[in-house]
C-alpha cells in the first residue's frame, strides 16, 4: 500500500512539473508578446502613422476589459472608413494578423511613448 502511495505522488510530479513549465512558458511567451508589441508601435509612431492618428492613440484610455484592438481601430479610423484587411495593414504591414490583447496594449504603449517624447508633426 505504501509503494502504490509512492508512486502515486511520483507519477504526479512529471505532470506537475509539466504543468509548471507550461506556465512558465507562457509568461515568457507573454512578455515576449508585449516587448514586441511596444517596439512595433513605436516603429509604427515612428516611421508609418499620421500624426493626428498618434495623437488619437496616445489619448487612449486603459480601463479594465479594454478591447484594445477596437480601442486601436477607433483612433486610427473615426470614420469607420477603412476595412479590416487595410487596418491590419496600415497598423501592423501585415492584414491577416491575429494579435493578444497584451500585445496590442503594448503596441499602444509603444507608439504613446513616442508621441510624450516630442513626435514631431508630420
Amino acid at each position: 500500500m505504501e509503494a502504490t502511495a509512492s508512486s502515486q505522488r511520483l507519477d504526479r510530479a512529471p505532470r506537475e512539473l509539466d504543468r509548471s513549465l507550461r506556465t512558465e512558458q507562457l509568461r515568457q511567451d507573454e512578455h515576449r508578446g508585449e516587448l514586441a508589441g511596444r517596439v512595433d508601435g513605436r516603429c509604427w509612431a515612428e516611421h508609418t502613422t499620421e500624426h493626428d492618428d498618434l495623437r488619437r492613440v496616445a489619448a487612449i484610455e486603459f480601463q479594465p476589459g479594454l478591447d484594445c484592438y477596437k480601442a486601436l481601430c477607433g483612433a486610427v479610423d473615426p470614420d469607420h472608413e477603412f476595412s479590416e484587411m487595410e487596418l491590419k495593414r496600415y497598423l501592423f504591414g501585415d492584414e491577416s494578423a491575429v494579435l493578444t490583447n497584451e500585445y496590442l496594449a503594448a503596441f499602444i504603449e509603444g507608439a504613446r511613448q513616442f508621441f510624450l517624447e516630442g513626435a514631431p508633426k508630420i
